[in-house]
């Protein structure tokens, strides 16, 4: 007894399918490299504020001068 074959699709049918598959791998790629080639735009708004004199001058932080104690033993 012969094993019967398994009997191919059209050929035009595999060769859609490598297409889609590559079509679906491209398509979030490109999205990507066109997502990361958008301009981007500075926030200028705090800078703004500072030169306009809206925020409060703020005192540099770790001016307090630490106090050591020794420990007397009795």
């Amino acid at each position: 007894m012969e094993k019967a074959r398994p009997s191919r699709r059209f050929p035009q049918e595999n060769y859609i399918m490598k297409i889609l598959k590559q079509l679906i791998w491209m398509i979030p790629l490109a999205l990507l490299l066109a997502g990361c080639n958008l301009p981007v735009k500075p926030d200028t708004t705090i800078a703004d504020w500072q030169r306009q004199g809206k925020l409060p001058e703020l005192a540099a932080t770790g001016t307090q001068r630490q106090h050591v104690y020794q420990n007397s033993k009795n």
